[in-house]
């Protein structure tokens, strides 16, 4: 049918000496509101874009056909925009999916977070529409660490000053780790001058907005808004096969390893021993464990776990591009994850989560969703009788319900946020 609808145009082209031309392009990451679409490239970089409205119009005095785009909103998203630890992998095209879905068609120009800002940035991001910061854990300082900003975007205050377009910091988490040394001073005033420049600031979980008001003044806390990660609700708006033949009874298990001794205090021996112990409950039942590495130091853990009669199999996530993150958690019947994002991504995926706790973050985002008995800390006695209590929901199918009742209140949260953007960028007014 298509063939032989290019066949007539061309040739009433011909018939009538026509010409079709193209005006506003649009570059391979813009989009319409409806059609997302995934290619991968071959060093496993995954973009993401939503295919172009088009309208065909008829110009009687040049007598030309004009083949018309949707003109899109230019922002620059800073970022980590690469393949590497796996909840960052797919954490920022989800972003953009999720804001070429429902904000407006936008053409991106992707930005390192970790990037030198010059005055030649700043004159490109003056040139766009806005500019998108975050998410992720970027409020760390160790990452990244400079005296500059004292947090992962080393934008100074000349040049944050600069800055003349809507600024959105988005679904950023305060990442400070327990015992870890506080934020220099100059994170202080660079952000509260980000605050008080945003057009809207944007914390993932109420316990980092709780966090960073303790760094800027009173009369800006109310500029704070929640904003969950968008990996949290995956299965509201990002595009993805539901695996037909699901694996039944097998778990993920995610047990971080960067800066361990800041997570678990030099009682690895103790915490090991106990979770090798929770493996073999969980194997008796019939469930295959299988250890999710998000970045490789992960898989350190299974040298602890040999030590203690376990060796389970490994799958190092590390690298693999976002359709291939979603593709092996959605594998799993159960998640039990001590990362951000090894909670966060089975949670979006409707799969039931189990946290170990080793980072405040874990707990702040299991309390926003109204379920903190759905983790325990890692160091905790009472650790394997509530893990053995989640495997019971998990097979009484206890879990479904509340997890599409939770999910709901932050895509609720979500699109009440993407209209207050819709207001800063003038979309529907222009």
């Amino acid at each position: 049918m298509w063939k032989l609808v290019k066949r007539f145009v061309k040739f009433v082209l011909k018939k009538f000496n026509l010409t079709i031309i193209r005006i506003y392009p649009v570059n391979s990451n813009s989009s319409n509101s409806d059609n997302i679409a995934i290619s991968e490239e071959a060093n496993n970089n995954e973009y993401l874009s939503i295919k172009d409205t088009k309208q065909i119009f008829f110009d009687k005095k040049s007598k030309i056909f004009i083949l018309q785009k949707n003109i899109p909103v230019r922002l620059v998203h800073v970022g980590v925009h690469k393949n590497g630890n796996a909840g960052d992998t797919l954490l920022f095209p989800a972003i953009r999916a999720l804001l070429q879905k429902y904000l407006a068609p936008i053409e991106f120009t992707l930005v390192n977070v970790h990037d030198v800002v010059t005055q030649e940035l700043i004159d490109l991001i003056n040139n766009h529409d806005g500019i998108i910061i975050g998410g992720g854990g970027l409020f760390l300082k160790d990452t990244n660490s400079n005296q500059i900003s004292g947090w992962q975007w080393a934008c100074p205050l000349d040049l944050l000053e600069k800055i003349r377009v809507p600024i959105v910091v988005f679904a950023v988490g305060y990442n400070r780790f327990r015992g870890q040394d506080d934020f220099d001073d100059l994170f202080k005033y660079n952000i509260e001058l980000l605050v008080n420049k945003s057009a809207f600031f944007s914390l993932r979980n109420n316990g980092s907005i709780e966090a960073i008001k303790q760094y800027i003044d009173p009369s800006l806390h109310n500029k704070i808004f929640l904003q969950p990660c968008p990996t949290t609700l995956l299965s509201k708006f990002y595009p993805y096969e539901i695996p037909k033949n699901k694996y039944r009874n097998i778990l993920a298990l995610n047990i971080p390893f960067d800066r361990s001794n800041l997570r678990y205090c030099n009682q690895e021996e103790s915490i090991f021993k106990n979770l090798a112990e929770i493996i073999k409950r969980i194997e008796s039942e019939g469930w295959q464990v299988i250890l999710y590495n998000n970045l490789n130091c992960d898989a350190e853990a299974a040298i602890w776990l040999r030590k203690y009669g376990k060796l389970p199999l490994q799958l190092n996530l590390q690298n693999m591009p976002p359709s291939k993150v979603i593709y092996w958690y959605n594998q799993a019947s159960a998640v039990i994850g001590g990362r951000g994002h090894a909670q966060m991504i089975p949670f979006g995926l409707n799969i039931p989560i189990f946290s170990l706790i080793s980072h405040d973050k874990m707990g702040w985002f299991l309390d926003d969703i109204k379920h903190p008995e759905w983790g325990e800390e890692i160091r905790s006695p009472e650790l394997e009788d509530k893990i053995i209590h989640y495997f019971q929901s998990v097979k009484e199918n206890e879990m479904k319900k509340q997890l599409t009742e939770s999910q709901d209140l932050l895509w609720l949260q979500t699109i009440n946020n993407i209209k207050k953007l819709d207001n800063f960028f003038m979309i529907n007014n222009t």
